[in-house]
């Protein structure tokens, strides 16, 4: 997803603090929607802002509760930078088109449609309209030939305009959690894209020129259950590296998957498939294969663990226990490293991945939730974290991947929270308070609406969450009752879990929109910290200081330390 807007010049780091030792949290207000940190600049402020942007030629109006554009930014000829993310607005001026805009930041807003002056603006590079309300795009989007940057995430985009497939110098696309049920059949002047995220809609389909598209190296498809089926074309695809086509209807897959010249990794856990192209565990680039959830027949299994232990080379092919069992645990054992064995927690919708720890596991329960963008993102942290040599107390632990991959915020506002829910209290029940939970941003939100599902004395540990998803700029295009049952769901969680006991660690940067998001969780009883990181991607900074790790570390150790089941090993599958 792209970088949110950066912060405004001169705002502070308000948060509420956690309440003294002792002292029992507050009751929950009976407004869902926490106030703002910082209150949004005065009109007298704006206009300081839009004088200074007529030398600067950059200016943020981001977060300001606007319910239109201020008819002063319309006046600043030499205007290439604008952000107007954060907003009320639900319409845009045509006179936009007239700017010499480069940037163009309209996230977390109302907006249910483009203005078709849109295309007129040829010097645009990156346009992140994510977090609206869009139903269509306008035909004259073709125009914007020097775009390379799109984020349309969390719309209610339904098609595409045939014009999208002549933006020949975009290179990444968001369009994940939209309604798309198909895309354009000529896509031919795509030839720039490399990234293109499409999880979370409705495709029951894809055009094979997605196949031709040259440097098209990474392909998100992940959450689509009507998609049947793969082009043919993508076996072929020069680029392709990266596809993830998990918890779709996939049935077969292409043959030439198996040639592939560069595919490195492929993701495929909860489809329909029963066999699979011969040799694909021995395609050309290949390191990793998920093929967990699926009903694979005991032949397909065993002849992909051979496949997988003769290629040898770091591969990973994953499996989960009942497929190794079918597989033969014999194959299994002699491939050795190549297969990794896993448990699948719980049945339905997402990811539900148990895998056990360096000795067996058992002794505590890392729950890490996956953000937006639908994939497991927190094992490479937590595989560092098991090797580790300064603290091989902390090593012994299982992880339990939990993985939305339809970008609904683990469908906190619906009926289905109580599924997700429940499914996690019966996987963390065995390690009684030896619990940490784990997330950023919308897995962050999952961390802490989740909090009181597990047993209490656990640990949540969050980044950067979604607490308001009514202002929130990364959000689903969901009703404002939806969002707003979210929001309440989240605070009353936070304080049951408190009161219970549970620590609940909430971090965010300096961002001021970030700040207002966590305004209201310290009078719940999360303790809150503020970070000087001035962007959404706290744990990645973090983590290039070196300083997410030993967050990490310390809430393992503080769990191991609550008791943890030691004979328990539920990831020892086999």
């Amino acid at each position: 997803m792209a970088p949110p807007p950066p912060s405004l010049a001169g705002r502070g780091a308000a948060v509420a603090r956690a309440p003294a030792p002792g002292r029992q949290p507050p009751a929950r207000r009976a407004s869902p929607r926490p106030p703002r940190a910082v209150p949004p600049p005065s009109a007298s402020e704006i206009e300081v802002r839009l004088e200074l942007a007529a030398s600067t030629g950059k200016l943020d109006l981001s977060d300001c509760g606007l319910s239109a554009v201020p008819a002063g930014v319309l006046r600043l000829a030499d205007l290439e930078d604008l952000s107007l993310a954060g907003n009320d607005l639900e319409s845009l001026p045509d006179e936009l088109g007239e700017l010499p805009l480069v940037r163009l930041q309209l996230a977390g807003n109302r907006l249910t449609s483009l203005p078709p002056s849109l295309g007129r603006l040829a010097r645009l590079e990156g346009l992140w309209a994510h977090g609206n309300l869009l139903t269509s795009l306008p035909p004259t989007m073709s125009g914007l030939t020097s775009l390379r940057a799109l984020s349309l995430a969390g719309n209610r985009l339904v098609a595409l305009p045939a014009s999208c497939g002549a933006l020949c110098a975009l290179e990444d696309a968001s369009l994940a959690g939209n309604a798309l049920a198909s895309l354009p059949p000529d896509l031919a002047g795509l030839t720039s894209l490399r990234k293109l995220s499409l999880n979370g809609n409705a495709l029951a389909s894809l055009p094979e020129a997605l196949g031709g598209l040259p440097a098209l190296a990474r392909l998100a498809l992940q959450a689509n259950p009507s998609l049947a089926s793969l082009p043919a074309t993508l076996g072929a695809a020069p680029a392709l590296a990266d596809l993830n086509a998990a918890d779709c209807g996939l049935a077969s897959l292409p043959e030439g998957l198996a040639s592939a010249p560069r595919l490195a990794r492929l993701t495929l856990y909860g489809n329909r498939l029963a066999l699979l192209p011969p040799r694909l565990a021995a395609a050309p680039a290949l390191t990793h294969l998920w093929l967990e959830g699926n009903p694979l027949t005991g032949d397909a299994l065993a002849q992909l663990t051979v496949d997988a232990g003769r290629a040898g080379g770091g591969r990973r092919v994953g499996l989960d226990a009942a497929q190794a069992a079918r597989a033969g645990p014999r194959l299994v054992a002699a491939a050795g490293p190549a297969v990794a064995v896993s448990r699948r927690a719980a049945d339905g919708a997402g990811y539900w991945k148990l895998e056990p720890g360096a000795r067996g596991g058992g002794e505590a329960l890392v729950v890490a939730f996956g953000s937006a963008p639908g994939e497991p993102n927190w094992g490479r942290l937590l595989a560092r974290l098991r090797a580790d040599p300064t603290t091989p107390a902390a090593s012994s632990f299982d992880v339990l991947h939990v993985v939305d991959g339809g970008r609904s915020w683990y469908d906190g506002g619906g009926d289905g929270a109580a599924r997700w829910r429940a499914a996690l209290a019966a996987a963390a029940a065995p390690y009684g308070a030896a619990v940490v939970l784990l997330g950023d941003s919308m897995g962050a939100t999952a961390a802490l609406q989740m909090a009181d599902a597990v047993p209490p004395g656990a640990t949540a540990l969050a980044f950067c969450p979604q607490a308001d998803l009514g202002t929130a700029s990364i959000r689903p295009a969901a009703s404002p009752a939806w969002r707003a049952t979210l929001n309440a769901r989240v605070a009353a969680a936070v304080a049951a879990a408190a009161e219970a006991g549970t620590v609940v660690r909430v971090h965010v940067g300096s961002w001021q929109h970030d700040v207002d998001q966590v305004a209201g969780l310290g009078d719940a009883g999360a303790r809150v910290k503020v970070w000087d990181v001035p962007h959404h991607r706290l744990a990645a900074a973090l983590d290039a200081r070196g300083a997410l790790l030993p967050l990490v570390r310390d809430a393992v150790l503080a769990a191991r330390g609550c008791g943890g089941r030691r004979g328990v090993r539920p990831g020892n599958v086999l």
